[in-house]
């Protein structure tokens, strides 16, 4: 009887390797996490392509409960998608609700940097991180939006 309980003690050999495997398993998990800001971070740019055609994806924009302007800067590829605003400086940057009206068929992408969840159409995002930016795509093409925030 006492052979098969110290058989099961996290001291065993079996119980020894099992351990070592969750480690690693843990460890190979944390490095692809930092993979994936790593390469956010470098400016990475979604696949597909740029939209050209001059159609914005986003029809309309929410902060908070702040309508926001929507802006294009430049032609095709070199067009920069803009989200402008006005919040007063006691908004909640670090936590707020981004409402945007879509293009049918187009989607928000994972490759956005500061979404944070779902909330069932409204996205609560951290607009905080370094060049927040929301990449929105329609299956071909994708068009990165930036903020443009000023304090009331």
């Amino acid at each position: 009887m006492n052979g098969k309980k110290k058989d099961r003690q996290a001291g065993s050999p079996e119980g020894r390797i099992l351990l070592r495997i969750i480690q690693g398993l843990l460890v190979l998990c944390i490095c692809l996490g930092f993979y994936q800001i790593a390469g956010r971070d470098a400016g990475e740019q979604p696949s597909g392509t740029a939209s050209e055609d001059g159609v914005r994806l986003v029809r309309s924009a929410v902060i908070g409960d702040t309508p926001a302007e929507l802006e294009t800067q430049g032609e095709g590829e070199d067009a920069v998608y803009v989200i402008a605003a006005a919040l007063p400086a006691d908004f909640p940057f670090e936590r707020t609700t981004l409402y945007l009206e879509l293009e049918d068929g187009a989607r928000i992408s994972d490759e956005s940097n500061c979404i944070l969840t779902d909330l069932g159409g409204r996205w609560v995002v951290n607009l905080t991180v370094e060049n927040a930016a929301v990449v929105v795509s329609d299956g071909e093409h994708w068009q990165e939006y930036r903020f443009r925030l000023e304090l009331t």
